[in-house]
Order: C-alpha cells, then sequence, then structure tokens
C-alpha cells in the first residue's frame, strides 16, 4: 500500500482524536449517574467502482481503472441523563487494479460527546473529525475519494469546550467557556493551527418585564504552525427589547480588538438586532454590527409548511478554513428535509433526520463549504437557500448560494493556493430528485453546478458541472445495497476534464 510520511501522520491522528472523545465519555460514564443506553454498531461497506478518468486528466490523457474499496467501522451511540456520544469511524481502503502503487487508504471520523461533569452546573462538549476535503478552488474537483489528484487532502478537527452556567439570584444567568480547536491537514495545505478561546455571557432582567440586558465576552488566540499568532478581544453590552409576543429588538455597544486587519487595531463597535417568530413554523432572525472590518451581519429565515421547508441565510464575517469545520456554513439537505417532514406524535422518538437520510442517498450531507483550505483569514459575505418539497413518493430539493472571499489578513497564511487571490468568488447550484420505488427501494437523480472566480495574481476560474443517478435498496435488515452513475464535466485553468463512472456499494451492520 502506498502511504507517505505526511499521510502517516494524518492516519494516525485520526485514532488519537477518537480515543479523546471516547475516553472522556467513558471516564464520565463511570460517575453515578451513567449513560443509559449504549449502542455499539460495527460496519462494513464493500465498493466497487470504474472511472473512465481516474486522474481527472485533460482531454487525450483519460486513463481507466476499477477501484475495490472495503471500509470497516464502528458507530457508537450512548444516551443519558449526563452523558451524551456519538461516534462513527471509517476505515476507507482502496485497491486500483490496474495501477496499484496508487492504493491507498483514508480515515474518516464523526464524534462528538456531551458530558453532565457536575449535575447542573459544570459540562465538557468535545468533537472530533477526519474529511477529506478539496484544497483549492480552481484545480480538480473529484466528488469522492478514489480520484487520484493532489487538490484533494485529508483534513483532521478536534475541539474540547468544558463551560460552566448557572443563574445568580433570582434572574441573571453566566456561562463561562473556554474552547479549544485543532485542526491539521498533515502538509503545507492547512498547517497546524490551535486556537484557544474565552467566551463569557451575563444574562438578566430589569424592573420592566419587556426590557433586558446582556454582557458578553470573547477573547481568542490563533497559533499557527508556520506564521505568527492571530488575536481578537470584544467585549460588547446589549438591551433586548419585547415590543410584542412575537417580536424582540436589541441594540448593543461594545470595543473590540485585534492583530491581524492592519497590524495592531481597536475600536469601538455598534449593532442592532431583531427576532420575529409569528408561529412555530416561521422564524426570521438578524442582527447587523459596525465591527472593525466593517459591517458585519446575519440574518436567517426559516419556513416550514405543511411538506416543504425553506431556508435562507445571509451572513458577513470573518472566517478560515478552521472556522468552517468546527460551525459549518448551513443547513444539509438531510436536515432540511428532516424539518419539512411532520413532527412526530408526542413522547414518539423523532427518525425524521434518519428517515430524510435514507430518502436522499449520496446527497444527504451536502452543505455548501469554504471551497478551499486556507488558514488565511478571510472576509466572507455569503447568500444561500435551500428548498425542500416533499410528496407521497417524490421529494425535490433545491440549494443555492453565493459566496465573495476576501483576503484580509495574508500575514497568516502559510503557502496555500488561495493566498495568490485577493478575492475568490464562488457561486453554485443543486437540484436533487428522490422517488420512493417500494418501501425497501428509491431512486435518486441530482445535478450540480459550481462556478469559481479568483482575482489577484493572476485571475483564474473554474467550472463543474456533475449529474449523478442512484438506486438503493435494503436487501435485509441489516444490509443495504446502492447502485449509481456520474458524468462530471469540468472547464478550468490549465485545462479541463470529463469523467464517467459507475459504482456499487453493499453495507452491512453487525
Amino acid at each position: 500500500m502506498h502511504l507517505t510520511e505526511t499521510a502517516n501522520r494524518k492516519n494516525l491522528a485520526a485514532p488519537r482524536y477518537a480515543m479523546a472523545i471516547l475516553l472522556s465519555a467513558g471516564i464520565s460514564a463511570s460517575f453515578p449517574a451513567r449513560a443509559d443506553s449504549w449502542t455499539f454498531t460495527p460496519h462494513l461497506e464493500v465498493q466497487g467502482s470504474y472511472s473512465d478518468n481516474v486522474a481527472l486528466a485533460a482531454p487525450g490523457q483519460e486513463r481507466g481503472d476499477t477501484i475495490l474499496g472495503v471500509s470497516p467501522g464502528i458507530a457508537i451511540h450512548g444516551d443519558g441523563a449526563r452523558v451524551k456520544l456519538n461516534f462513527d469511524y471509517t476505515w476507507q481502503n482502496l485497491t486500483y487494479l490496474d495501477h496499484s502503487s496508487n492504493n491507498t487508504s483514508n480515515n474518516m471520523l464523526s464524534a462528538n460527546a456531551n458530558v453532565e461533569a457536575v449535575e447542573n452546573w459544570f459540562y465538557i462538549d468535545a468533537t472530533a473529525g477526519v474529511s477529506q476535503q478539496n484544497v483549492s478552488a480552481f484545480g480538480p474537483q473529484p466528488v469522492d475519494n478514489i480520484s487520484i489528484t493532489g487538490n484533494r487532502t485529508s483534513v483532521s478537527s478536534y475541539s474540547v469546550s468544558p463551560y460552566i452556567k448557572g443563574v445568580v439570584g433570582s434572574d441573571v444567568a453566566y456561562q463561562l467557556r473556554h474552547n479549544t480547536y485543532g485542526a491539521d491537514s498533515g502538509d503545507n495545505q492547512l498547517p497546524r493551527s490551535q486556537s484557544n478561546e474565552w467566551v463569557g455571557t451575563l444574562n438578566g432582567g430589569t424592573p420592566l418585564s419587556v426590557l433586558n440586558w446582556g454582557v458578553d465576552y470573547n477573547r481568542a488566540s490563533t497559533d499557527y504552525e508556520a506564521s505568527a499568532s492571530a488575536e481578537t478581544e470584544t467585549v460588547r453590552g446589549s438591551l433586548y427589547f419585547r415590543v410584542a409576543p412575537e417580536l424582540s429588538l436589541s441594540v448593543n455597544a461594545g470595543h473590540e480588538k485585534n492583530n491581524f486587519l492592519v497590524g495592531k487595531q481597536s475600536g469601538g463597535t455598534h449593532g442592532f438586532g431583531f427576532q420575529w417568530t409569528p408561529g412555530e413554523r416561521t422564524s426570521f432572525a438578524g442582527e447587523r454590527d459596525q465591527r472593525l472590518f466593517g459591517p458585519g451581519y446575519s440574518f436567517l429565515f426559516k419556513h416550514r409548511m405543511p411538506m416543504s421547508a425553506l431556508d435562507v441565510a445571509l451572513t458577513r464575517d470573518l472566517t478560515t478554513s478552521s472556522t468552517v469545520l468546527f460551525r459549518g456554513l448551513g443547513t444539509t439537505l438531510a436536515q432540511l428535509v428532516a424539518n419539512a417532514l411532520p413532527p412526530p406524535p408526542a413522547g414518539a422518538p423523532d427518525n425524521r433526520l434518519a428517515l430524510a437520510t435514507t430518502l436522499l442517498g449520496p446527497s444527504a450531507n451536502l452543505v455548501p463549504t469554504l471551497g478551499f483550505l486556507t488558514n488565511q483569514i478571510v472576509l466572507q459575505k455569503r447568500l444561500q437557500a435551500s428548498y425542500a418539497l416533499i410528496g407521497a413518493r417524490n421529494m425535490l430539493t433545491f440549494t443555492a448560494f453565493r459566496a465573495d472571499s476576501q483576503s484580509v489578513a495574508p500575514g497568516f497564511s502559510a503557502s496555500t493556493n488561495s493566498a495568490a487571490f485577493v478575492t475568490i468568488d464562488q457561486k453554485g447550484l443543486s437540484v436533487t430528485w428522490s422517488h420512493t420505488l417500494s418501501g425497501l427501494s428509491s431512486a435518486n437523480t441530482s445535478y450540480a453546478r459550481t462556478l469559481s472566480t479568483g482575482d489577484g495574481i493572476a485571475g483564474q476560474s473554474s467550472t463543474q458541472n456533475s449529474l449523478s443517478v442512484n438506486l438503493t435498496t435494503k436487501l435485509s435488515p441489516k444490509t443495504n445495497g446502492s447502485f449509481g452513475l456520474r458524468h462530471v464535466v469540468f472547464d478550468g485553468v490549465p485545462s479541463g476534464y470529463h469523467e464517467n463512472a459507475i459504482y456499487f456499494s453493499l453495507s452491512f451492520l453487525f
């Protein structure tokens, strides 16, 4: 099996992060208040694929290959009064029948734990993840791990957040949290970084029932393996007015300082916000603040109808690849569809997300990402919308987004592809149709289009169109099968490519 030293480091990172999650939950489960329910589910997926352009090469240079995959893993779920754990780890092994030098393995991990260490006061949140991400918005854009390209790498991330929260007196709530975040791709595409952050909040009432107040404090420092540290500190006071049962307004003022916009900089901030909830199916919340980098804002609209759901988000804020890994950028298709499904009866388990994931197949976890890897601090303005329409046997989902990313702190960037661009503009859309063939089988068709444009040292652009058709069926209570086809057309610099692929998989639960 061909593995570089860098790949070995990435493969060793996943078990370390996984062990940290399991250890924290396991120690806590040894407390008198144990997790009430633990399930351990080993799983295995066997895959077969054929690509007529496995290296995503330019026209005339294509070569095909057949790839076999064996992916064992384990899922652990713990649900108790004081310990909750979701852990899913897969070790994907890929064998290339015509070019064995490309044989490789990938770790895939998604884990989170929540521990109530001291009842009603001290808590610990922890996450760990390993995933494969595209490095540049302008290089080849593989849609899975079988493609051989230098534009894809494994990224490991973790977070540990101990915090306390409670109430002082009768109406002053407090929370103090320390967050530690880390991310690493094992090479110079996303050099190792670690952030330490203190977050404190106070919220209380006044003699006027319609008026409340709040104070929040945030201090963060991010250390990079290959560049200087970035530091920021903000303090803000807010007043909240409930002008009607369904409408609240707020105003705030504070002070902010950092060392990454133009050297060291500090100044005042101010802003306003609102939250409107005219009914249980509709919400609209927003805030706008004048910050050191200019206006920052977040507006979120959600509306659920009997068999459909709409999500719209408009944001402008500083971000990095690491921030996206921890917090994400939006609602996955599965979450959107789950929100559109009718809620279960009182007392019944909520299986809507699992059902939506099954119906959508490979598109279930689709959500726009930053689109490239960088430790560079960027100012991103992003608009995205998702809509799901659900019928008796058919489901149609639409997503669209546009993101404008502008470099604001190149001094904190290592040698990444994105560092060559002052701005990167991206936009995309996807349409997914799912049709239930029977109680055991469904067919899914998905089309996606993305466009990226870079402006800086040298202008660059890329466009990708992909179409996939997938059939999934339940062969037994613990065995699922799927079969699919895809067609991808990529236009970019220095060249584009076409790819056609056929694939199947069998997944087993034990």
